[in-house]
């Protein structure tokens, strides 16, 4: 499984290279891969944060409906 790396044809061979011994064109675009790989990051943050927020409220809203459905089942006896 070690040599598998030399079969990947889509893998670039100068991705483990110094900076210093890139080319410039080698160096754009690993400076667009990382800028990527941090917007992705920020949007997955991004949702997850969202996600909570939107489970946080539902439970939220869920207590409150119970506290006033109770309320009304009292009045009502």
């Amino acid at each position: 499984m070690v040599g598998l790396r030399m079969y990947v044809s889509h893998c670039n061979s100068q991705i483990h290279m110094k900076p210093q011994q890139l080319s410039r064109r080698e160096k754009g675009k690993r400076r667009l891969r990382r800028k990527i790989r941090k917007q992705l990051l920020c949007r997955r943050k991004r949702k997850t944060a969202y996600e909570k927020e939107k489970k946080k409220t539902a439970s939220e809203n869920g207590k409150k409906k119970t506290a006033t459905l109770q309320k009304e089942e009292e009045n009502s006896d």
